[in-house]
């Protein structure tokens, strides 16, 4: 039937009756298709009683409204619905909503949040698998909406997250939902941890030292570390795209990846204080992207180290780029070795090629996406130190080199700019304490 607009009440009072959508998305979209086609669906209202002003309340349809009002229209066609109760409003604006196409994700996983909290709140909540029929559980939301469960919890997990959190929207800004979905995952996992600290169940290690390290290292003694290990951002252009797509889900902080120029200030910033820091003669082992050989051997040098031209070569038979259908993509990882001047140390424990097999961690296993097996961080310390000499990985991530720097009996020295992968490797750093 057709109703007067301006009878129509859009209620945003109170939590479980506010309009759920903010966004009206291209409400000209919306006026084009109006003035083109008409109204195809009507809106849906419930009739509202005792109200001077007003003859309905909205129920579904606001985008829809909102473009009748820019064209000046005084009528609408609308479904009315008598006597629902508030919470049959709400769901109904959700239902629809959900199933729409033009919500951005963050409201479809809001909306879908808030259906599941008001079925639970009209029929009564129940776990999945608990004894008895009574009660509404998120398998219901599932196949109310017509969504994989496991889609479903993870929606709703989701919008829980940035609901607790809201300052999170400002750290996915527009990302897609997949990616923003391992920031929100990372993010809250160091929330956690963080509590941990604060309750005292997790007690930090001074020796991992939250901070650039280009900045840190400053606070180095002379002549005190034996061996460098590091696995830096590599600041690839073709892994920068994995980030921004996460198209493999290695990679979910830029902090893991770098930029390029950015890389650059800090080499330039970072390689006098190594040699400072290091003692002569002291090995470095430093994971890179291949790109980088010829400039990263220039730096090195110009800051009096002895660069081996021929890399390390580890395997990991597991890919870290976007698929290429023209080349074939590498599986494994290229360490370049070398030490400070003069070459005065040797290999404590040679081996008869530059091929490193030892089998990359599973992702079950890692507490970080690029972590390093680690006793292949364990064979680079046997061989360029003993027992009591100083370690230190500048670009620390999970922490495995302090961790195998620690069980090996040296000291370990680490710096990590990202909290969350800070808080991470301090419980792994020390896991079996």
């Amino acid at each position: 039937m057709q109703v007067k607009i301006s009878s129509i009440k859009i209620d945003r009072s109170a939590e479980n009756t506010k309009r759920f959508r903010t966004d009206m998305g291209d409400i000209q979209e919306m006026v084009e298709s109006l003035t083109t086609y008409g109204l195809i669906q009507p809106i849906v209202v419930d009739e509202l009683k005792g109200d001077e002003k007003y003859l309905y309340t909205l129920a579904a349809g606001e985008r829809r409204l909102t473009a009748a009002l820019y064209l000046g229209w005084t009528m609408i066609e609308a479904t009315v619905r008598e006597e629902l109760s508030d919470l049959e409003r709400k769901e109904l604006e959700l239902e629809e909503n959900i199933r729409r196409k033009d919500l951005t994700w963050i409201e479809r996983v809001e909306a879908l949040r808030q259906l599941d909290e008001l079925r639970r709140a009209t029929y009564g909540s129940r776990l999945p698998g608990s004894i008895g029929n009574e009660g509404w559980t998120i398998q219901d939301t599932a196949r109310s909406v017509g969504a994989s469960l496991g889609k479903v919890s993870q929606d709703i997990k989701l919008a829980c997250d940035l609901k607790k959190h809201p300052e999170l929207l400002k750290k996915i800004g527009n990302l897609p939902k997949t990616t923003a979905r391992k920031i929100v995952e990372r993010e809250m996992m160091t929330i956690r941890v963080r509590d941990q600290v604060e309750r005292k169940e997790i007690l930090l290690t001074s020796d991992l030292i939250l901070g650039k390290a280009e900045e840190e290292i400053k606070n180095i003694r002379s002549k005190s570390v034996h061996c460098w290990i590091t696995d830096p951002p590599y600041a690839v252009p073709e892994i920068n795209k994995v980030e921004e797509g996460g198209l493999t889900g290695k990679y979910d902080r830029g902090t893991n990846v770098g930029d390029e120029a950015d890389m650059t200030i800090v080499y330039q910033e970072l390689l006098p204080e190594m040699n400072r820091v290091m003692v002569p003669g002291a090995h470095f082992y430093m994971f890179f992207g291949i790109e980088w050989r010829d400039r990263l051997i220039e730096v090195f040098e110009k800051n009096g180290f002895i660069v081996h031209g021929l890399p390390l070569v580890w395997p990991k038979h597991r890919t870290s780029m976007i698929p290429n259908p023209y080349h074939y993509i590498p599986s494994y990882e290229t360490i370049l070795f070398g030490c400070k001047a003069p070459q005065c140390r040797i290999l404590m424990k040679p081996r008869s090629n530059c091929l490193l097999e030892f089998p990359a961690d599973s992702p079950q296993i890692r507490v970080h996406p690029l972590q390093k097996p680690l006793d292949l961080i364990k064979m680079f310390i046997e061989n360029s130190t003993v027992f009591g000499e100083t370690v230190i990985d500048t670009f620390a991530g999970s922490g495995v080199t302090l961790k195998a720097a620690k069980e090996l009996g040296r000291r370990g020295i680490g710096f990590e700019k990202d909290e969350t992968n800070f808080y991470e490797a301090q419980k792994f750093i020390r896991e079996g304490d």
